[in-house]
């Protein structure tokens, strides 16, 4: 199962759904997972019967779950639809876990470059 060690998931929607079971399936796999979600879902989104718990309170709770399989997590409150959460989910995922991160945009949607060196904390 490390087949992902020292690999780096950002997972936007992350917090439920099949953006869960993809975080928990990269986390059993041996990657560190940051969840990307937003607090303010619809009720017709809900996933947890009649609570009604937003998708970043959903993002800890993931994220609680990845670290008790022994891995790095990390729940951030991020629009996607907004350029300057975006980079910042990227800022935050990246600070102190990765040197680099590639990624493939959507056509036409230019937020971020597509790539991006950064520095690695001490002791990580």
């Amino acid at each position: 199962m490390a087949a992902l060690n020292g690999q780096v998931a950002l997972i936007t929607g992350g917090a439920r759904g099949i953006g869960r079971g993809i975080a928990l399936a990269l986390a059993q796999a041996g990657a560190d997972v940051a969840i990307a979600d937003l607090e303010h879902i619809s009720s017709t989104a809900q996933q947890y019967g009649s609570a009604e718990i937003g998708g970043f309170t959903a993002a800890h709770a993931t994220a609680a779950e990845i670290t008790r399989l022994g891995r790095r997590s990390l729940a951030i409150e991020a629009d996607v639809r907004k350029k300057a959460d975006a980079s910042r989910m990227v800022e935050e995922t990246s600070a102190g876990w990765v040197r680099s991160i590639s990624w493939s945009a959507a056509p036409g949607w230019s937020a971020l470059p597509q790539s991006k060196s950064c520095p690695r904390r001490p002791g990580i």
